[in-house]
């Protein structure tokens, strides 16, 4: 940090001294510095050095000499210092100099003899208000606490202005009374809000750090949560709040734990263990969604109050229903099964399966047989349906395929072909080529359900590869994997869907549009016949931008170019072609002519513009010479003087003049353009002819005048 040094001269009259020597001494006695010329007319001098060293000043002036010692020591009642040399120049530094690990670089004091707990010493932090008034914003204070002799307890807080009063921001205190052998220690924040770290990608930790054990809080920056890594005691009948008053966690009685929720408690997980000791207690009904498992082999079911029906494991794998008496009735139709094995039902008499109303369903996992030993047939019912499963589901077969109706109204097989219907559809008629038909009157689909991790698909075959054509949902990947091989070789990926993007992996799509529109690796081809062809990026929000935007690597040497050719845009003739283009090599913007006079291999820049610069640098290369048999004074008087134009547009009344001369260029369709170069060559002319013409009247009136 700068050492500034500054002071004036003065004799013993008050009159300032002038060219007085003045030296910077250091500490070995070497001269660091020497105020350039002495000291001013008003007696000023001054250094600024920038060594961490102790300085001695020496002033001398003729045979006198003075020093100020960097080893002075002064005792002063009162001290103000006022700093105008700059805003980041500090009006006061200490600094302890002694090389040790523990310096002790300033005390404050207050040599007070009360002596008693609670005096203070006080900092005071002061700034200008609106109305230019001096005014404490901050002050830190210093308080002993205690001021027993050997067990003094002390306290630090600061205080900053609140609505014009200052009030206490923090305080740190010990609090003892002199015959307490440990004193406790407290941090006191008087704010509304605390925030806790610099705003880092990092996690932050609150420690409670006591004798024997430490607690810790740690907010985990990268999960989003609160981890404490100690227990938690919630104290008496506190609660643990979630989202609001109405659901919470606390113990209402000791050694009971309530968990109250005001809607629904809901479990979620693949397996919820209760593990009572005596019984689980379920006040009000008990609803399972799913399979209810009584794992114990001597398991009973019971029902009613007295117990009075029940199942009962056999320790096999049977059950023994138990009641007086045991009916089973149901409205509608219902089924008997055996997973596996037979079902047998026994009577002493005739036994007779009928339903009134409805339908009679046999269902068997093993199978069902259906077996007549006499000459009978086993008929189905005149309209050769077979209920599989529902009632209203409905199989017709016949000679021509086969139906599997979702609903009764199914109709009946056609055309060779699977049906499997739960509605009419547009098309009545399946398709001769279609083995397997959907129909619905609302939203079809077809459903692949494999397990985790399998995928799922269609394959296409043929003579040499059962899967030489493929379209499947990845399943690890949850992409649509669109591919093709040949013979044995397993099919390899031609197109990949994922996320709302499309991955080719020839890096080639081809006849977007039209024949020979293609996207390739490194090329976009827009090729749609001899009709207008159109680029066009448009946006639709009324502040957003459309952009064309070309693209080099940083530091990249390659021309970003839009072309525009007639043809081969060689240069010839009827094959003329510009380039506008960014020269990354030179770092200039360009738009250049393949051609400049009608041959190819002329190319030239018509303007450049380098980077940093603001304007065009027009190409100043011109085949016809700045001096002609025009009187280019003449031809300006007229395009530009009032007295020609008549108040008319400029140029306008000597038009044709100018398109002789090339200033002007009219085209076939009426355009007239203008030319740069040719009106420098027409002004260069003007001046080359103006000049002569005074240097000639000078000769004539030097001639006149030597008469």
């Amino acid at each position: 940090m700068t050492i500034n040094f500054r002071g004036y001269v003065y004799n013993d009259a008050g009159t300032a001294i002038e060219d007085a020597t003045v030296k910077l001494i250091d500490s070995s006695g070497n001269t660091e510095d020497t105020f350039s010329g002495g000291t001013d007319s008003n007696g000023l001098w001054y250094f600024s050095e920038a060594d961490q060293d102790q300085y001695d000043i020496e002033i001398s002036y003729g045979t006198s000499y003075r020093r100020i010692k960097w080893a002075d020591q002064i005792s002063l009642k009162e001290i103000d210092v006022r700093n105008n040399t700059g805003a980041t120049t500090p009006a006061a530094t200490f600094t302890n100099l002694t090389n040790s690990a523990a310096n002790q670089v300033a005390v404050f004091s207050g040599a007070n003899t009360t002596r008693a707990d609670g005096d203070v010493i006080y900092l005071s932090y002061k700034l200008a208000n609106s109305a230019g008034e001096l005014t404490e914003f901050a002050r830190m204070i210093v308080e002993a606490e205690d001021t027993h002799n050997g067990s003094e307890d002390g306290a630090i807080q600061f205080q900053v202005m609140r609505d014009g009063t200052l009030a206490t921001v923090w305080e740190v205190k010990s609090t003892g009374d002199g015959d307490v052998d440990a004193p406790t220690m407290s941090f006191d924040l008087n704010m509304d809000s605390l925030s806790i770290g610099n705003g880092a990608d990092t996690d932050i930790t609150l420690t409670f750090d006591a004798n024997s054990a430490d607690g810790v809080i740690t907010w985990m920056e990268d999960q989003d949560y609160f981890k404490f890594s100690d227990d938690i005691l919630m104290n008496s009948t506190e609660r643990i709040n979630l989202g609001d008053t109405g659901t919470y966690i606390y113990q209402s009685a000791d050694g009971q734990l309530d968990i109250i929720s005001d809607t629904e408690l809901g479990i979620t997980a693949p397996t919820v263990d209760i593990d009572a000791s005596t019984e689980v207690n379920i006040s009000t009904d008990l609803k399972v969604g799913d399979d209810l498992s009584l794992t114990s082999d001597s398991s009973v079911f019971n029902m009613g109050a007295g117990n009075d029906f029940t199942i009962t494991h056999d320790g096999t794998t049977g059950a023994t229903l138990a009641g007086n008496p045991i009916t089973i009735t149901a409205s509608g139709a219902s089924t008997w099964s055996t997973s596996s094995g037979a079902l047998t039902v026994t009577s002493a008499a005739a036994a007779t399966w009928s339903t009134a109303a409805g339908v009679l369903t046999i269902d068997g996992d093993d199978g069902i047989v259906m077996q007549n030993t006499g000459s009978g047939n086993i008929t189905l019912a005149p309209a050769g349906q077979l209920i599989l499963g529902s009632a209203t589901g409905v199989a017709q077969m016949e000679t021509n395929g086969l139906t599997i109706g979702l609903a009764s109204s199914a109709p009946a097989p056609q055309n060779d072909n699977v049906t499997i219907w739960s509605g009419s559809g547009a098309t009545t008629t399946p398709s001769d080529n279609a083995q397997l038909t959907l129909e619905n009157n609302n939203a079809t689909y077809l459903q692949f359900l494999p397990d985790e991790g399998y995928n799922g698909g269609i394959l296409v075959g043929d003579d040499s590869d059962v899967d030489a054509g493929r379209i499947l949902y990845n399943n690890d990947n949850d992409d649509w994997d669109i591919s093709t091989g040949t013979g044995s070789t397993s099919s390899a990926s031609q197109m990949i869907i994922k996320n709302g993007s499309v991955d080719i992996k020839n890096n080639e799509l081809l006849n977007v549009g039209s024949a020979d529109s293609n996207w390739e690796t490194n090329k976009i081809t827009q090729a749609g016949g001899s009709g207008n062809q159109e680029v066009r990026i448009e946006t639709t929000g009324s502040s957003a931008a459309s952009i064309l935007r070309l693209v080099t690597p940083n530091a990249g040497t390659g021309v970003n170019a839009i072309v525009f050719a007639q043809g081969d845009g060689d240069g010839q003739d009827d094959h003329m072609g510009y380039n506008l283009r960014y020269d990354g090599a030179n770092g200039q913007l360009e738009l250049n002519s393949t051609s400049t006079t009608g041959t190819a291999g002329q190319a030239a820049d018509i303007w450049r513009i380098p980077d940093g610069q603001l304007t065009m640098d027009f190409n100043s290369t011109t085949d016809e010479s700045a001096f002609d048999d025009y009187d280019d004074a003449m031809v300006l008087k007229r395009a530009f003087s009032p007295e020609y134009r008549g108040g008319r547009d400029l140029m306008r009344e000597n038009r044709q003049e100018l398109i002789d001369m090339g200033v002007l260029r009219q085209y076939d369709d009426g355009f007239v353009g203008y030319s740069d170069q040719r009106m420098a060559a027409l002004l260069a002319g003007g001046i080359y002819q103006t000049r002569q013409r005074v240097d000639e009247l000078d000769e004539r009136i030097a001639a006149l005048e030597a008469k």
